[in-house]
């Protein structure tokens, strides 16, 4: 499940970190975030001196990988969970 961009506008905010969309489909939205504090971390790690929203811009291309392969970890994650079965766990013989 690869996610590509879904558009090229982002929200900001010194709070939450950048809110931005990614999609599966190219017709439905994912909406994803990255921290504050972890672009915080990026740039740090960089050596990164500028605005969030420079940060954001130059490194987004990585950002978004990183938010197409957890989020897959997610999903394939939620879908074992899903067929689990509560009989599987049941502490009777």
């Amino acid at each position: 499940m690869a996610l590509t961009r879904y558009i090229d506008d982002y929200q900001l905010s010194e709070l939450e970190g950048v809110r931005f969309f990614m999609t599966e489909d190219g017709k439905t939205s994912i909406a994803c975030r990255v921290s504050y504090e972890a672009l915080q971390d990026l740039a740090s790690h960089q050596q990164f001196e500028g605005r969030i929203s420079d940060l954001f811009e130059t490194y987004r291309p990585l950002i978004e990988r990183v938010a197409s392969a957890t989020t897959t970890v997610i999903v394939r994650a939620m879908r074992s969970v899903s067929s689990w079965s509560p009989q599987r766990f049941s502490r009777d013989p």
